[in-house]
């Protein structure tokens, strides 16, 4: 099965995107880009993430929306738009709204989440196709433990409108861990567990996507690199494609998780 990822994003635009778009035609290129991306492929795939990272409080706009283009050049209908256009070129594809931020029990996680579930409420009262939320999982080993009942609460008021989760990309960074890889393995491993754990006690959570499979390859490499120089070992798989703890976690959580 396979995912797109993303449609509608503030980052990474084209360099052409500042001299080109403007306010009387972003909504002609937003349209032509999702009709001609998920028209290639429509029929192919399981799920799009079509709109990312749209919520970003401390930007001080209206709803909690993140400061981006798009909401400059049209406005927070630009959300539902993408939805619309997307369901009408790839009618069968399950569409995700998909955010980071989410996992945790943080004052800024807390604001986030309520920002992120009115924003859902009012696609759905308002009949958007959108059929699920991604939650990135984007998980801090040193953070500590998890508020369960918190993040227990928002999955199920999640599920309550009808809608189905997906943890999108989920990996565990280990820059502040001690520098013993047996130490940060299992760390990282336990991060796995606990979190499994609590998210698939939610039967609204159908899907479990690692952001890479392999230490070899992690964008944590470059975003996040460990001061003492030694290699980050986020993901399941060791950089020579061995399972390490984390994969043992995962399993565990998987055959301990209620069916569905």
């Amino acid at each position: 099965l396979f995912r797109g990822h993303t449609l509608v994003w503030y980052q990474q635009l084209p360099e052409w995107f500042k001299e080109v778009v403007n306010r009387q035609n972003a909504e002609k290129f937003l349209v032509e880009h999702i009709t001609t991306v998920t028209k290639r492929y429509a029929g192919q795939m399981h799920s799009w993430d079509v709109v990312n990272e749209a919520i970003e409080p401390d930007d001080g706009q209206k709803a909690g929306l993140r400061k981006s283009p798009w909401l400059q050049f049209l406005g927070p209908d630009y959300i539902e738009l993408a939805y619309r256009v997307a369901a009408q070129a790839d009618p069968k594809a399950m569409l995700v709204y998909n955010e980071n931020a989410l996992e945790y029990s943080g004052r800024k996680e807390e604001v986030k989440r309520t920002a992120v579930l009115k924003l859902l409420e009012r696609l759905k009262s308002r009949g958007t196709p959108i059929h699920a939320l991604g939650i990135q999982s984007h998980l801090v080993a040193q953070e500590g433990a998890l508020n369960a009942k918190k993040l227990r609460t928002f999955l199920s008021d999640v599920a309550s409108l009808g809608l189905k989760i997906l943890i999108t990309e989920l990996d565990v960074t280990d820059q502040k861990l001690p520098s013993d890889p047996a130490v940060r393995d299992r760390i990282v491993a336990g991060a796995y567990e606990d979190y499994l754990s609590v998210v698939l006690d939610e039967p609204a959570v159908i899907a479990v996507l690692n952001w890479g499979l392999s230490d070899r390859h992690t964008w944590l490499s470059m975003f996040t690199p460990r001061s003492d120089g030694s290699p980050v070992r986020p993901l399941p798989l060791d950089s020579n494609l061995k399972p390490k703890l984390a994969w043992n976690a995962m399993a565990r959580a998987f055959d301990q998780a209620p069916k569905r």
